[in-house]
């Protein structure tokens, strides 16, 4: 059989015929009869490894599980990694791709099929194999929850998850490290109930034992370690808590299409914000280390963190200020600005927000949000003023070649109910389009230039899509 086209269709044709064959001849493929699947007279270098091969399933996979189990589990893997996977009979399956590819597909079977526990899949640790596939967001045990109801519909965006338990020895929030008990720290002790002043004397580590001297009367006690408390002022001891709540937490594991598991990993950083508030908005730089991965295609969907900045401490040549989130329509704005700039946005308490993008969308996005947190004019003046000085009108009407009066309203902001700016469009005087989200020419010159191209909130049951040619 001669097959001729793209070097990825060849070989899936080929693993195809091989399946046929072996449905139609069984036996004919195994270990031991098993021709390699080569691509040959690519001219493509970056292909030069493509191919296929055979790959074990494993004891029993194939008769266990089921033939609609396992045909799932490979069209999941194809999905995950780009290779072509299939079935070839109960024992093995037929991996084509790229050398990556394949590596990758046959690192993910045996997770696929020997990790689940009830409904969820705990491993032991990733492959370093996929890596390049995967993000991973430390969740804190009392999020667990929260996150995991996430996940209810991770296979319909084409990505499987996996947790890693916590670390077995992992301290009490409130315990003591090495740095807390050495001789003369100040610290609580555990006495009779309640949490007392005291000073370290001396520690024996190895006993897991400290000799204390209490603050209120100067006498000497050994105490166990455990009994110990360090002491620090509340927002130190937050810290610690944090500190240490991550440092016991479980390990999602997303792996698949790079926008959809970071686009998953944003929502389970947001799930155990809400849980644990602070836990990752007094930190978001860490929170974009979270998803920031080690590919190359990792560093092509990326994620920024932004501060809220209050406006009296705005100063001048600083990043624009985003109040304005944090009034009641902030999430509602984040959103319809996400959308316009194809990305996404979500707010971590009054702290700040993350955005998740590529970084032409993430620019575009900043930019919008600068814009309509700019504060609105003072003044009863029908129309505004740009940077510039220049009257910007609140409203542009014209007749289009059809004859239809379009007109496009800015609505100004309702301090009262939190909502606006924002642009509107009406035709022959009635609401179409609300809340625009985008508004550009379909070219750059003739006709084309004069078309505007708007999308928004339908306030009809048409499109929420409209073209419209300005005179």
């Amino acid at each position: 059989l001669v097959l001729y086209g793209q070097a990825a269709l060849r070989c899936a044709a080929a693993i195809r015929a091989m399946v046929l064959i072996e449905q139609n001849a069984p036996g004919t493929y195994s270990e031991d009869r098993m021709p390699s699947v080569s691509i040959a007279g690519t001219d493509d270098a970056s292909l030069a490894d493509f191919g296929g091969g055979l790959v074990p399933l494993g004891s029993g996979w194939g008769g266990a599980l089921g033939t609609m189990t396992v045909e799932r589990h490979l069209e999941r893997i194809a999905e995950m990694t780009g290779a072509v996977a299939e079935r070839l009979n109960s024992e093995n399956a037929l991996v084509g791709g790229t050398g990556a590819q394949r590596r990758q597909a046959a690192s993910l079977l045996p997770l696929l099929f020997e990790a689940p526990t009830g409904d969820v899949f705990v491993i032991p640790s990733l492959p370093s194999e996929l890596d390049g596939l995967a993000t991973k967001v430390r969740v804190p045990d009392s999020a667990y929850d929260a996150v995991r109801a996430l996940l209810t519909d991770v296979e319909k965006q084409q990505l499987s998850a996996f947790w890693i338990r916590p670390p077995q020895e992992s301290k009490s929030l409130y315990g003591v490290q090495d740095e807390d008990v050495r001789p003369g720290s100040l610290i609580y002790a555990l006495y009779e109930g309640a949490w007392v002043e005291a000073k370290v004397q001396f520690v024996n580590t190895s006993a897991g034992k400290a000799s204390i001297e209490w603050a209120y009367d100067k006498s000497e006690s050994d105490l166990d370690l455990k009994d110990l408390r360090p002491k620090m002022d509340k927002e130190a001891l937050e810290k610690r808590q944090r500190s240490r709540a991550i440092g016991a937490a479980w390990t999602l594991i997303l792996v698949g299409p790079v926008r959809a598991r970071k686009a998953l990993a944003l929502k389970a950083l947001a799930g155990c914000e809400e849980k644990w508030p602070g836990l990752w908005s007094t930190e978001l730089l860490e929170a974009v280390e979270e998803l920031r991965g080690t590919s190359e295609e990792d560093a092509a969907v990326n994620a920024d963190a932004r501060y809220i900045v209050a406006s009296t401490e705005a100063k001048t040549g600083s990043e624009p200020t985003f109040q304005r989130l944090t009034r009641k329509d902030g999430p509602g704005t984040l959103k319809r600005i996400a959308s316009a700039a194809n990305c996404i946005m979500k707010l971590f308490g009054p702290s700040g927000f993350l955005v998740l993008g590529t970084h032409e969308e993430r620019a575009r996005a900043l930019e919008y949000l600068a814009w309509r947190c700019e504060e609105p004019p003072v003044g009863g003046s029908s129309g505004s003023t740009d940077s510039g000085g220049a009257s910007v009108p609140q409203s542009v009407e014209y007749v289009d070649a059809d004859g239809d009066r379009i007109s496009f309203r800015c609505r100004v902001e309702n301090k009262e109910t939190g909502e606006g700016p924002a642009l509107d469009m009406f035709l022959n005087g009635e609401p179409r389009i609300r809340d625009i989200l985008t508004l550009r020419p379909e070219g750059a010159d003739g006709p084309a230039a004069r078309t505007l191209q708007l999308s928004g909130t339908s306030c009809t049951a048409g499109s929420k899509i409209l073209c419209t040619e300005v005179p």
